[in-house]
C-alpha cells in the first residue's frame, strides 16, 4: 500500500510539471531509496606500466616468468603490464580485451600457466577450454584477468617500402568490464613500439660506398660480395640494463649472423656477406638487448647484371587543379600512363633492358576525401596470363597447359579480358560488376570485396621489352569525370608500374578535385 501511494503522488508530480523536471528527480532519489536504481558505469582506467615499448627479439613468451615479475619496473623493455582499476571493491565482474584482428604485437596471459603452459576454466566431458600464453582472438573470450601483457611486434613487423625510415606504430588495447549483463566500464589504451631509438643498416654498393637505401624507391645495387654494417645513431632513454649486445644481421637472401665489433670504425658492427644469386633482396638488422628487446632497421638492395632507373609518368589533359562535371570542356580527361626506360651505366653496371609480363603491371590507389568523408579504391591492370601461374604470359588456354608451361597447373585458363578479381570467370567493365549485392546481384558468385581487374589488350602479344632511353603507353583512355555530390571532392590518384625483369618498380602521384553538384533547396508547404 505504501509503494502504491508513492507511485500515485509521483504521477501527480510529474503531471503538474510541465517540464517534468521536478519529477524526474524525485523518481530518481525514491528509486534509489527503494532498492531500484541501475548504478551508474564506474570510471575505470587502464594504465600501462610503459606506454613506449622497443621491438621484441623473439614472438615467443614466457607468461610464467613475465607473471613472477611482480615490479612493473623490471619487465623488459618490450613488454608492458595492462592494469585495470576503478573497479568498486566486491563486485564480481568480467573483465573482455580486445584488439583489432589486424593490430601488430600480441596480448599475453599475466598467470602462472604452469609446466603445461594451459590453463583448463571450463572442463567438459571430452574437452577443456582455457588460456593459453600468447591470447589470440578465439582465447581472449576465455581470459578473465584485471591485468593483461602486451608484447610489442619483431622485426618482422618492418614494412619492405624501405625508401623512407620506418618509425615505429602503436597499438590499441581495449577492455570492458561487465557484472552480469550490466557493463560497468570500459577503459581503451594506446601502446607505442619501435619509435624510441634507431639502429640503420648500410649495404656496400657497387662503387665501394656505403648506402643506406633512404631516398631510394628501387633499393641500393650490390655486388654478389658485400658488406652489411650497423650503428646505432640514436639509444632510447631510459635504455634496458647494460646497452646493446650484439647485432643481428639477418633477412630473404643473406645469412643470419650474430656479431659485435667491426674493423670499419663507423660502424659498430659488420658482417661481409655472399650473395648466390640475382635479384631483390631486404637485409635487416637487430640491435639486442640482454632482456630480450630490440631496435630494428632493414633496407632494400639489388644485386644483379645491370642498374635500372624506371620513370612513370600520368598524363592527364586537359591538367586543372579543379574539373567542373556541369562544363563539358572541363570534365573529360585524356589520361595517358606511361612508363620510361631511364637506366644509366652505375657502380661498374650497364643499364638495364625492361621486360612487363603478368599480372600487377599497373595499379592504382585512389583516396577520396569530400564533405568529411574519406575512402579509398583501388584499381589493377595486367596484361594476359595464366590464371594461376600469373607470372606466365599467353594467349590462349593452351599456352598454359603443364606440357608446354613449367609454372603451370592442370586446368589453368588464359585470361585475356577484364575479369572480376577472384572470380575469374566473371567479366567486367568495373568494381559494381563484381558485386554480389543488389537486385539481382551482378555476381552472385563473387565474393566479398572483389574487384575488376583490367587486362589491357597489347600489340605486342603478352608481353612488352622497353629499352635503355624508351617508354611504352601503358594506359591510353578518356575519362568521363563526375561528382554528385554537393561537396567538392578532392582525390588523390597513386599509380604504380611494376616491371616483371628486372623486380623494380616506378611511382607517381596525381592530385586534383572535382567540382560538386548542390541541389536546390526544396520547401514543403
Amino acid at each position: 500500500m505504501g509503494q502504491r501511494g508513492i507511485s500515485h503522488h509521483l504521477t501527480s508530480l510529474m503531471t503538474s510539471n510541465p517540464s517534468g523536471t521536478v519529477g524526474l528527480a524525485l523518481v530518481a532519489v525514491l528509486a534509489q531509496q527503494l532498492g531500484l536504481a541501475t548504478p551508474a558505469l564506474a570510471q575505470v582506467s587502464l594504465p600501462a606500466s610503459r606506454t613506449q615499448l622497443l621491438y621484441a627479439q623473439s614472438a615467443d613468451v614466457d607468461c610464467t616468468a613475465l607473471h613472477k615479475i611482480t615490479d612493473d619496473g623490471q619487465l623488459p623493455f618490450y613488454v608492458a603490464r595492462l592494469h585495470v582499476e576503478g573497479i568498486p571493491s566486491g563486485l564480481p565482474v568480467r573483465y573482455r580485451w580486445s584488439v583489432a584482428k589486424k593490430a601488430a604485437g600480441l596480448l599475453a596471459a599475466d598467470l602462472d600457466l604452469g609446466p603445461m603452459a594451459v590453463t583448463s576454466d571450463v572442463i567438459g566431458m571430452c574437452s577443456a577450454f582455457g588460456n593459453m600464453c600468447v591470447l589470440t582472438q578465439d582465447r581472449l573470450k576465455f581470459y578473465n584477468e584485471p591485468t593483461v601483457f602486451f608484447v610489442a611486434p619483431t622485426c618482422d613487423i618492418l614494412p619492405n617500402n624501405t625508401e623512407k625510415p620506418f618509425r615505429g606504430g602503436t597499438t590499441k588495447i581495449r577492455v570492458v568490464v561487465t557484472a552480469g549483463r550490466r557493463r560497468v566500464g570500459r577503459a581503451t589504451i594506446t601502446i607505442g613500439w619501435g619509435r624510441e631509438g634507431t639502429v640503420v643498416v648500410f649495404a656496400e654498393d657497387n662503387q665501394g660506398r656505403f648506402d643506406d637505401g633512404i631516398g631510394k624507391p628501387n633499393g641500393v645495387n650490390v655486388p654478389a660480395v658485400t658488406i652489411l654494417g650497423a650503428i646505432v645513431n640514436a639509444h632510447p632513454s631510459p635504455e634496458p640494463s647494460g646497452g646493446v649486445q650484439k647485432f643481428k644481421f639477418d633477412g630473404t637472401g643473406f645469412n643470419t649472423v650474430e656479431t659485435i665489433g667491426c674493423p670499419l670504425t663507423r660502424f659498430e658492427a659488420c658482417v661481409e656477406e655472399d650473395l648466390f644469386s640475382a635479384g631483390r633482396f631486404f637485409p635487416s638488422v637487430a640491435a639486442l638487448y640482454n632482456d630480450g628487446s630490440a631496435l630494428c632497421d632493414k633496407m632494400e638492395t639489388h644485386t644483379g647484371t645491370c642498374a635500372a632507373s624506371p620513370k612513370l609518368e600520368v598524363i592527364p589533359r586537359p591538367r586543372r587543379e579543379t574539373y567542373d562535371p556541369d562544363n563539358p570542356a572541363k570534365s573529360t580527361v585524356d589520361l595517358t600512363v606511361r612508363l620510361k626506360n631511364e637506366s644509366h651505366a652505375e657502380g661498374g653496371l650497364p643499364p638495364c633492358d625492361f621486360l612487363l609480363r603478368g599480372a600487377g603491371i599497373l595499379t592504382c590507389a585512389e583516396d577520396l576525401r569530400v564533405g568529411g568523408v574519406k575512402d579509398s579504391k583501388s584499381m589493377q591492370f595486367d596484361f594476359k596470363h595464366c590464371s594461376t601461374a600469373s607470372d606466365q604470359g599467353c594467349l590462349r588456354d593452351s599456352d598454359c597447359d603443364p606440357n608446354f608451361c613449367p609454372t603451370c597447373v592442370a586446368g589453368e585458363v588464359c585470361l585475356t579480358q577484364s575479369h572480376c578479381s577472384q572470380t575469374v570467370s566473371k567479366l567486367c567493365q568495373n568494381n559494381v560488376d563484381c558485386e554480389k549485392t543488389g537486385n539481382p546481384p551482378p555476381c552472385p558468385d563473387c565474393k566479398d570485396g572483389e574487384t575488376c581487374i583490367r587486362v589491357l589488350d597489347i600489340p605486342e602479344g603478352f608481353e612488352v621489352g622497353i629499352p635503355v632511353g624508351r617508354s611504352f603507353d601503358l594506359l591510353h583512355e578518356t575519362v568521363k569525370l563526375g561528382n554528385d555530390l554537393p561537396d567538392t571532392a578532392k582525390i588523390t590518384d597513386t599509380w604504380t608500374a611494376n616491371v616483371f625483369i628486372p623486380k623494380v618498380s616506378a611511382t607517381a602521384k596525381v592530385k586534383y578535385r572535382i567540382r560538386g553538384r548542390p541541389k536546390p533547396s526544396t520547401t514543403g508547404r
